[in-house]
This record gives C-alpha cells, structure tokens and sequence, in this order.
C-alpha cells in the first residue's frame, strides 16, 4: 500500500455515521485480539455510546484512513474500508493544557507503508493549532507502537501496567477480613458513599480530595498536578452518565475532623454488564498505613459481587511504580495483562521527524 492506496479524512466523533464509529471499534477490536486472543473486548454498542460523548472542555479531532484499490494487497480485515484511526484530544483547563494526548491505530496489513507517520502527522497539526507543545501517546510494551515513537525521539517516560481479576476469584473470606481489621486499624474512620453524581454537599470537598491522585507515582512524566474543579466534576460525571456507565464511589471520612481521608471508585458499563473497571483509589499520605485502601476496595468488591451478579471480571491501570496499590490489587486476584509506556515527545520535534521522512 502507498500513499495512493489510502485516504485521510476527518471524523467527529459526536456526530458521524455510525457506520463510520463501527469501523473504527472493529480496528481497535482487531487490535486488541491481535495483542490479547484471549481477553473480551467490547460490545460495539458499548463503543459507539462512548465515543459519542466526551466532557465540553475535552476537544477532540479524529481521523480515519479509507483504503482504495488494493489490488494484489490482502483485504485488511472486517473493519469495513477503514485502515487506520488517529485521535488527538486536548483539555481546555488551566492544568497541563500544553498537552495533547495522541492515540493512532493502524492495521496490521498496513502497517511500515506512512501510513502512521500521515496520521500522527495529523494529530500533530491539531496540536500545534491549539497551542500545545507536548505530546502524550501510550504504546503496548513491545508492540508496534514502540520503534515508531522511537523514531520520532519520543521517551518512554512511564510504565502502566493493566491488570484483571476475575470475580470468580475472588477469596469472600478474606476480604472479610479486611474489613474486620479495618475496624481495629481505622476505628477512627466511617465509610461514606453514593451512586452516580456525588452529593452537592460534598462536590467541594470530595474536588479536594481527588487532588491526592497526585501524589501517585510518575517516574519521568512530565506532568504538573491536576484540580479538578466542581464544574469539571460534573462534566464527568454527564459524560459517563452518557456513555453509559454507573459509578460507585466510597470514602473514608476522618470522623474526628469530618475529612474526606481515601476514595475508590468503581465503573460499571450498563451496554456491558460482564465487565467492571476498578478506577481511581487514593489516600492522603497522612492517613496511610491504616488499612484504608484494602478497606475500601474490599467493601467495594463485595457488594459487586453481591449486587451485579452478571459481573465476571474487573480490570484496572497502575502505574508500574505505585507497589502499594499493586501489592493490595495482587493480593485481591489481580493478575498483570500486558503493560503500556506512557511516551512523551514535543510538538516540534515529532512534526521535524516526520518532516525528515516525508
């Protein structure tokens, strides 16, 4: 395949085709199995839900890359004419807004023919347009990604490990226990919680303690602290309500001085009911050491499994660096999937690399 083989065109994710979004789940489908054969992907309909909506502050450009006449070239698969989907998303906040997050995903049959380099060419244009200066791209550890951004002199700045659980697996008993010690180590703590949108009480103060996820390793990421604010909050939440999703959320509250001291929360995608993501958990370096987290995600685990019945699995994201919080996932049943690095590369030099291989 050359350049004449192939075509790029713009795509808004909010209102295309839907056509247009099948195509682009059934690449990225296509690409996980070629990674994982044996790990569930997602329900179409789940995709299409979540592509559709994303936060108002959230600006996002999408690309697909149509292919032509093949001629002698394999049929690339079951993702209907499309070849190739990039996305570059950037954030109209006051924190990090010099980032722009890329993500490209190409073919396997069309892969080391430019057409990545066309697509993040793409991405990068967008990025200059918005004034941002660096670029954040995830890539499987060992995957095709890789020798790609090392081209362009990206870093491999961090390691994300995902991991899955399987509720099956999971040992009652012991998380039992959990709790039962929670209640000799954390006497001085109550759990708090709510479903969907938090209470309007406690918007402010649950913003502040949402900050603690900057506390969680980084390695070599350059990347300044996030603040959620209460306007962003509800943002999310609208979104996820729109891509449908339900959200857990429990807290630790320090009953001595009312602080919110750790949360967790779960998701839960309504268009996939087999499946649960196990996302954010935190606790303030002042209140660690106490058993809150193993707490917290016990209680959580538990009325999973006692109120979705059709969940099978839970999967979650770790930094690579942040041993405590795998040290209770391992403990729990988590066992590591595959990992991803975290790249990071300027917005000039990535457009001077791939001036020189134009």
């Amino acid at each position: 395949m050359t350049a004449s083989d192939w075509r790029l065109e713009p795509l808004d994710p909010s209102t295309a085709p839907e056509a247009d979004l099948l195509a682009v789940h059934d690449l990225v489908v296509a690409l996980e199995r070629e990674a994982l054969p044996d790990v569930p992907v997602p329900p179409a309909e789940h995709s299409l839900a979540e592509y559709r909506r994303a936060p108002s502050f959230r600006h996002r450009r999408w690309w697909v890359a149509r292919h032509g006449d093949y001629g002698d070239t394999p049929n690339p698969g079951d993702y209907g004419d499309v070849v190739g989907w990039a996305s570059a998303v950037w954030n109209d906040v006051p924190d990090n807004r010099s980032h722009c997050e890329v993500d490209v995903a190409v073919a396997p049959s069309a892969r080391r023919r430019g057409l990545g380099s066309a697509l993040f060419a793409a991405a990068v244009e967008a990025a200059s347009a918005w004034d941002a200066s660096l670029l954040d791209v995830y890539a499987r550890v060992g995957g095709p990604g890789e020798p790609f951004l090392r081209g362009l002199g990206a870093e491999r700045r961090q390691i994300e490990r995902r991991s899955a659980c399987l509720i099956s697996g999971l040992d009652r008993p012991m998380l039992e226990r959990w709790i039962r010690r929670a209640g000799e180590r954390a006497s001085a703590y109550s759990l708090v919680g709510w479903d969907g949108p938090c209470p309007e009480e406690l918007v402010s103060v649950f913003c502040d303690l949402m900050a603690v996820m900057n506390t969680a390793p980084r390695d070599e990421l350059d990347r300044d602290d996030d603040h959620m604010t209460p306007e962003q909050l509800r943002e999310h939440e609208a979104a996820y309500d729109a891509q449908g999703y339900d959200t857990w959320t429990l807290c630790a509250r320090h009953d001595g001085s009312g602080e919110l001291a750790a949360f967790t929360t779960l998701v839960l995608p309504r268009r996939w009911p087999e499946m649960a993501y196990q996302d954010d958990t935190g606790v303030w370096p002042k209140h660690r050491d106490r058993g809150l987290g193993r707490w917290l995600k016990a209680a959580m685990a538990l009325r999973l499994m006692d109120e979705r019945p059709a969940v099978t699995r839970i999967e979650t994201w770790n930094a690579g660096g942040n041993q405590p919080m795998l040290n209770i996932n391992e403990a729990m049943g988590f066992a590591g999937l595959e990992n991803w690095g975290a790249w990071q590369v300027t917005v000039d030099q990535a457009a001077a690399a791939l001036e020189d291989k134009s």
